[in-house]
């Protein structure tokens, strides 16, 4: 009987624990199949409107439950590489300052100690222009420990750019520039000691550019990471057709096609696309007890209950959530048993400790398994360039395999199909491959996330973030201008340099390219994604703005001085030179003398410039406008007239160069004054007043006998094209473009352009989310500003609403001349938005454009965009959000025949909305935010002016223009005047001719380039040794144009015949590696001989950006180059000037006049010796002496004269 009981009570305890057991084994081994449920959506709906956790650093999207089948273990072990890294955005909810304060010094400094503890910990960072902040704030004990870790491996730079930036507003020169400045930072603090760079990091921008992927190709990186693509392209919906592409072909790796050339395989690079963001793994499973959803994440500093530290009594636990995690989450993306797993977050390490004590404890439970529980996984710490090295490995490893058994099998085959009934024998290795993504598939834009609240309510993903293109748009313009600003100041600074040892004054060389770094910097920064997108905090954003502007005076004043030493030619009347680039230029009475203004105008581009020149002027003068004809040495006047209260004049400029102006105020003139005809929609006050000289002739139109009313049709004209604004109804304002007619085509284009609004339907500064299609603006209260009819510049301006004004304007410029803006009509628009108010500026035409637009990608080249829904994704307003894409330069549509062109200055969204429209958006307001983390509305108040060219004409004309006018738009001259001319020039009366004799009125530094190529860079990467970075830019497309789509070939010496090279190495786009030797030594090599390392020192011949040919002929000249469409090749020179400049004629004149003089008495005091010595011989020779022996006589030169007498 007892014994009975013992077996029942034995057999009941063993039911019980196999119960337990079979329980815990079930919740541990719990696949994705259960992971997430849609029908229990409000937990996740509650996590993913939170903004308190992740904000727009989401994780929590909702994947969809899959059969086992999809997610299925692979067969061999996993090697698990955990990536330590922290993102730190400088700048987002906190300035930089207060985020480096707070955050970041801290994270570096934990991260550093932790590091040394263990040689097998990693740590990668992006973010230089925080890590040059810590660095230089270390003393030598501690940067000596970062060297020592940095020499072992454990921490890798990653993009090491100034920061992490945009990639679809920003150009390609500010990425250039920003990569440049954070990897020459590099390399000059750590020289031999900097690991290669071969490794992005892009894993926050919010979309993915290909032209982005090219310059990195270019830098040399091997590897690319980017994490924001459309989620539906990552994952499979149900819901959504079409989803799920790289999760079905698990193609989240791939090597992209970087070039047009589908064909040239060379021209990849090798991306990674994270599956599950970048933050630290989380991970939801069915609790089967109660039907509930169980979620876990392992960022360990975090912590709370969602994210438990591992304990002795939950390690193994965890350990097994972490392996189901990857088996299922990750590794079935994947062709290799190689897994990425980002252990970070935002401003994660601050406590580094709690991250790396965690990580090790997770290592060594899941390594030291002995009974297969963890499927023989391996984790380790790993770099990014580890796990692809890894990769790599691994797939090279299958490809020998593959072929090594395909020898056996084949060997194997055939001696089987000898023998009788013998079957064929073959057996096949998979290799892995990786599949392609084509230069001609879409790039990754507009991006767009999926939130379960928005699936269930729209079955589809609703959230397009295309608002950011055109958020904060004057702080877009801001940094095209300190952009451009920046690259005159290099130019010039360059310019200078190489004619340091000519100058003979003090120049401080350290502080000005100390100044000229901090500008660099500033300017690199506004390319943070969350800058120059305008997705920041207000208060970041006017951080970013006074960074700008504190940078920038400095640069202003070292740029006003160096031209002042080149244009002056006596060292004791150095001018004091003003610079008006980010200000008006304004005539100053003050500063003239007799009334003269010399304006000195500046072309930081290479070829000849001709534009306007605008100056405001007081009303009460009349002015010309005269130069200095280079060749005649005459002054001449220069065609200017005024419009309003400005003086416009036609300036020209030598490429790399300046020319000089003068404005004169003459006396005071009589105001012509005439009122249009008063009509209800123009009131008395609106009468325009024109500053004329008597002998004038009158403003056409102005004569009150040709108004009876107003004029159904006004024209802008100049020798080309003639652009007709018609009365929107035929009797009433505003006046609307309605057609362009080209005169030597004798062909009219209808086009009409209007302003409208989207109603924002809770959207932000990421997302445009309008509620329906774009209305028209009331505009009942329209006034006519400004009408002129005549001249060289003729413009209308209307004040469409109080809040908007819009300018039209048409410029004769000079026939023939490829600069010239006579091709394009001129649009400024200053707004103000209403509260949930977006602006766009439409332009309908009769071009047969169909579904197909084109954008320009970071003013590289032009992307073709097709207008449609994007994975049946019909709902309206998303089908108009989902179709706005990044425009930096240039927007586009054409048929066969015809193509209209808009060109910016600043970065928009863009759109084609129905056949034959285009359309720009200029502003946006709203009164919501849209839950992406910034947590406050796009309240933007700030008034905006865009500025946009506008030409229509054929698609051959225009596509043969329109790389040129692009940079010319993008490149404002730069513009200086006298401060302190009254104090150097001779009085009482003052003469252009005398500012002649004191300045340079005229310099140029460089021969012109071709048409098709663009002086990319030209800058100094040292205070004085003249070591300079030259970019040369092929700025035409394949196929673009017949002759500018050619390859171009360039004799550097010949462009810059001015200077002597004396080092040239052909260098990555960064500059950080050579590509070759120095080329002017390869001109005494034999064919064929390699430099240092194995690279060719033949000059460089190329078809691609890392391709050479044999430069053939050792004599041929080692500075002959040759650029196809679109390459970028990138050199390292050091230049010194070949002749002293035109200026310091006093110095030159005293040094080569006392050289000279002593040469003369030299040579002089030569001949009266061997004169002197000859006539002693002769005299010798007649008294009979056979011979003079000069040593043996110990005779002097005096005694030889006194004999000689």
């Amino acid at each position: 009987m007892l014994n009975r009981i013992h077996q029942k009570s034995l057999l009941l305890f063993l039911i019980l624990h196999l119960g337990i057991f079979f329980i815990a084994f079930s919740v541990r081994g719990i696949t994705a199949n259960h992971a997430l449920n849609l029908q229990q959506s409000h937990l996740e709906n509650a996590r993913n409107l939170s903004p308190l956790r992740h904000g727009r650093r989401d994780t929590s999207h909702i994947r969809e439950p899959t059969d086992g089948t999809a997610n299925a273990t692979p067969q061999s072990p996993l090697t698990i590489h955990l990536i330590p890294h922290s993102h730190c955005d400088p700048g987002w909810l906190l300035t930089v300052d207060q985020y480096y304060s707070t955050k970041v010094s801290q994270i570096l400094t934990s991260t550093l100690e932790q590091l040394l503890i263990d040689e097998s910990r990693r740590f990668q960072w992006n973010e230089i222009i925080y890590f040059k902040m810590w660095y230089e704030s270390l003393d030598d004990e501690h940067q000596s420990q970062f060297r020592r870790i940095l020499s072992k491996g454990q921490w890798e730079f990653v993009g090491a750019g100034i920061t992490q930036n945009d990639e679809a507003t920003t150009t390609h020169w500010q990425i250039i520039e920003q990569m440049t400045q954070g990897h020459l930072y590099l390399k000059e603090t750590f020289k031999e000691l900097l690991p290669p760079i071969r490794a992005t990091w892009q894993i926050d921008p919010f979309g993915h550019s290909k032209i982005f992927a090219r310059l990195v190709r270019m830098m040399r990186l091997e590897w690319h990471v980017i994490d924001r693509v459309d989620e539906r392209l990552k994952y499979e919906f149900k819901k959504i057709n079409g989803s799920g592409t790289f999760e079905r072909e698990k193609s989240f790796e791939f090597n992209w096609q970087v070039t047009n050339d589908d064909t040239d395989v060379s021209q990849t690079i090798f991306t990674h696309v994270l599956d599950h963001m970048y933050v630290a793994p989380e991970y939801c499973y069915r609790n089967v007890t109660d039907n509930s959803t169980v979620c876990t994440g392992f960022d360990f500093e975090d912590g709370g209950d969602y994210n438990p530290p591992l304990t002795p009594e939950n390690t193994a636990l965890r350990a097994s959530q972490f392996i189901d995690y990857v088996n299922t989450e990750v590794a079935p993306f994947y062709r290799t048993s190689q897994i990425l797993i980002p252990m970070g977050h935002d401003f994660s390490y601050q406590n580094a400790e709690v991250w790396f004590q965690n990580m090790d404890r997770l290592m060594t439970e899941i390594n030291n398994d002995k009974t297969g529980t963890y499927g023989g996984a391996n984790v380790r710490y790993s770099t990014v360039s580890e796990y692809f090295d890894a990769v790599m490995h691994e797939k090279n490893l299958s490809n020998e395999k593959r072929n090594k058994k395909r020898w056996h099998s084949g060997k194997q085959s055939a001696q089987e199909s000898n023998q009788p009934h013998g079957a064929p024998f073959t057996t096949e290795v998979s290799a892995i491959e990786f599949p392609t993504r084509a230069a001609s598939q879409p790039d990754f834009f507009p991006f767009t996330n999926c939130w379960a609240i928005e699936l269930n309510l729209f079955n589809n993903c609703v959230a397009y973030w295309s608002g950011y293109f055109s958020s904060h748009p004057e702080f877009k313009r801001q940094t095209r201008l300190y952009s451009a600003l920046m690259r005159a100041a290099d130019l010039l600074h360059v310019y200078a340099l190489s004619r340091k040892a000519l100058m003979p004054v003090n120049v401080d060389w350290e502080g000005i390219y100390s100044h000229l770094n901090d500008l660099r910097d500033a300017v690199a920064l506004t390319t943070h994604h969350d800058a120059i997108t305008g997705t920041s905090k207000q208060e970041v954003m006017d951080d970013y703005m006074k960074r700008l502007d504190i940078a920038a005076k400095p640069v202003e004043v070292h740029m006003q001085h160096l031209l002042s030493l080149l244009i002056a030619t006596e060292v004791t009347q150095i001018p004091t030179l003003n610079v008006a680039y980010r200000t008006r230029l304004e005539y100053n009475a003050d500063v003239s003398v007799d009334g003269i203004m010399p304006i000195v105008v500046f072309n930081d581009l290479a070829w000849q410039r001709v534009d306007y020149i605008s100056v405001t002027v007081p009303s009460e003068y009349h002015f010309n406008v005269s130069t200095i004809d280079e060749n005649t040495k005459r002054v001449i006047l220069v065609s200017a007239e005024r419009v309003g209260n400005e003086i416009l004049f036609l300036a020209q400029a030598p490429p790399v160069g300046f020319n000089t102006y003068f404005l004169t105020a003459l006396e005071s003139v009589n105001h012509v004054v005439e009122k249009f005809h008063e009509t209800p929609h123009f009131s008395e006050h609106q009468a325009i007043g024109v500053p004329l000289p008597p002998t004038a002739p009158k403003m056409e139109g102005s004569s009150l006998s040709q108004y009876t009313g107003l004029t159904p049709i006004i024209t802008l004209c100049n020798d080309f094209m003639e652009a007709n604004f018609h009365l929107h109804d035929e009797k009433s304002l505003p006046y609307v473009l309605r057609t362009i007619h080209l005169l030597d085509a004798e062909k009219t284009y209808r086009i009409s352009q209007t302003l409208l609004s989207y109603e924002s339907y809770e959207d932000g500064a990421y997302i445009f989310r309008p509620e329906a299609d774009a209305i028209h603006i009331d505009s009942q209260q329209v006034q006519l500003t400004s009408l002129k009819l005549h001249g060289n510049v003729k413009e209308i301006e209307q004040q469409l609403t109080p809040e908007i004004k819009q300018k039209f304007r048409v410029y004769n410029g000079v026939k023939k001349n490829t600069a010239d803006m006579s091709y394009f009509v001129e649009m400024v628009i200053e707004s103000t938005c209403g509260p949930t108010q977006e602006i766009v500026s439409r332009f309908q035409t009769d071009i047969d454009s169909k579904d197909t637009f084109f954008t320009d990608s970071n003013a590289f080249q032009l992307v073709e965009r097709r207008r449609q829904p994007r994975f049946d994704d019909l709902w309206h307003p998303n089908v108009l959000s989902g179709n706005f894409y990044p425009m930096t330069t240039q927007a586009v549509i054409r048929d066969e025949d015809t193509q209209l062109t808009i060109f910016s200055n600043q970065a928009v969204g863009a759109s084609s909305q129905a056949h034959g429209h285009l359309e720009v958006m200029l502003n946006r307001r709203t009164i919501t935010d849209d839950h992406r983390g910034l947590n406050t509305p796009l309240n933007v108040t700030t008034p905006s002016i865009s500025t946009f060219r506008i030409s229509i004409m054929s698609v051959d004309a225009a596509d043969s223009l329109r790389s040129q006018q692009s940079l010319f738009f993008e490149h404002p001259m730069v513009t200086f005047y006298h401060a302190n001319l009254v104090d150097v020039v001779p009085r009482p009366s003052f003469h252009i001719q005398d500012y002649f004799k004191l300045f340079s009125t005229y310099g140029v530094q460089m021969n012109p380039l071709p048409e098709n190529v663009h002086l990319l860079t030209m800058r100094n990467t040292h205070a004085e040794n003249g070591t300079a970075i030259l970019r040369l830019h092929h700025i035409f497309e394949p196929h673009q144009d017949l002759v500018h789509s050619k390859p171009v070939t360039l004799f550097l010496q010949q462009v810059f015949d001015k200077y002597k090279f004396t080092d040239l190495y052909e260098t990555s786009l960064t500059t950080i590696h050579d590509l070759s030797g120095n080329l002017l030594e390869s001109q005494r090599m034999k064919r064929g001989d390699l430099g240092e390392n194995g690279i060719s020192t033949h000059p460089l011949t190329s078809n691609a950006e890392h391709r050479y040919s044999d430069p053939g002929d050792t004599d041929e000249d080692p500075t002959k180059i040759t650029l196809d469409p679109l390459q970028i090749r990138t050199f390292r020179i050091t230049l010194s000037a070949k002749d002293g400049p035109q200026t310091w004629n006093w110095l030159s004149f005293l040094i080569g006049g006392s050289v000279a003089a002593m040469i003369l008495i030299l040579g002089a005091t030569c001949v009266l010796c061997v004169y002197r010595y000859s006539i002693l011989q002769e005299r010798r020779t007649l008294n009979g002496v056979k011979s003079v022996n000069m040593i043996d006589s110990q005779m002097d030169y005096e005694e030889i004269l006194d004999e000689s007498d």
